[in-house]
């Protein structure tokens, strides 16, 4: 398989609990037409997919990326808050995996409030290993400046650097078809520039084609859930991510450059084990006992 010049470090499937639709088979069965030769997985919330994701990819010679788009407290896990950020983390190695799994666990048993959560107290307790994207529109960073709060979107940008170092954390760009994309593009990269974080090009797609998209609002509406706007939350190939982005290429090679780091190899066997009618907190706990010693 050749490389693809572009990598999707943020998908969602059906594993996002009523949110969203695309199947990990047909997910990955995509990847291996655009000619992938890896594939993240980030559903919002929860690892559950990552049994299933991860023999699907390692069956189909696609490197498996392990990650999870969690909800982020601004203030304090432990606040009763019903604000709801997003923020992406990807396993790099072992160490990383470990720790998504106990934040993940963390999420759960500290941070549950409408949804698990985790805030700075676990990143700083947790990030050895990890790569962090801002999110897209659902992130702090883009609420923030949306909201014209450029100084808390500078502080919040800051101290992820202070933490995770300018090497493991990145701006995310997205473009679904949204004039709220293009406008926070443009502003990402102002922030880029100003602040030294490094940006990055991701899809964060909910279905694997444009086709999809009625049926994923329903699905969506009908467990109470806020539809998709337009049409553009479809999984892309590399060559229509790379024409969306051409004025920044280097965001689109970033993509690359991060899925070579990012490496996690599992026991397959008792991964495949793993029940995915199992709940959210016991497939944490199993996952733990598939990571091996890179």
């Amino acid at each position: 398989m050749n490389r693809s010049p572009y990598v999707d470090l943020h998908t969602h499937t059906a594993y996002t609990h009523n949110n969203g639709l695309s199947t990990v088979s047909a997910l990955v069965e995509r990847a291996v037409s655009y000619n992938m030769d890896a594939l993240a997985i980030t559903d919002s919330g929860n690892v559950s997919g990552v049994p299933e994701f991860y023999g699907a990819c390692i069956h189909s010679g696609i490197k498996p990326i392990m990650g999870l788009g969690f909800y982020f407290a601004d203030d304090s896990r432990f606040s009763k808050s019903t604000r709801k950020y997003h923020l992406v983390l990807l396993a790099e190695n072992s160490i990383g995996f470990m720790h998504l799994l106990a934040l993940a666990e963390r999420s759960f048993t500290e941070g549950f409030y409408k949804r698990p959560r985790i805030d700075f107290e676990l990143l700083d307790m947790f990030h050895d290993g990890l790569i962090c994207l801002t999110g897209g529109l659902g992130g702090v960073v883009d609420n923030y400046l949306y909201a014209q709060r450029k100084s808390d979107a500078v502080d919040f940008v800051q101290k992820c650097l202070s933490l995770f170092g300018d090497d493991h954390f990145f701006l995310e760009l997205q473009d679904n078809g949204l004039k709220k994309n293009q406008e926070m593009i443009a502003e990402l990269i102002k922030l880029s520039k100003e602040t030294g974080a490094q940006c990055v090009v991701s899809g964060g797609s909910f279905y694997v084609d444009r086709k999809d998209a009625l049926e994923c609002n329903e699905l969506r509406k009908a467990h109470g859930n806020n539809p998709l706007i337009g049409e553009g939350y479809y999984f892309k190939s590399p060559e229509e991510m790379s024409s969306l982005f051409s004025m920044v290429p280097h965001a689109v090679q970033a993509s690359r450059a991060i899925a070579d780091r990012c490496t996690v190899v599992l026991d397959a066997d008792k991964c495949g084990k793993i029940s995915r009618y199992d709940n959210d907190l016991s497939i944490i706990r199993q996952l733990q006992g598939c990571i091996t010693q890179q």
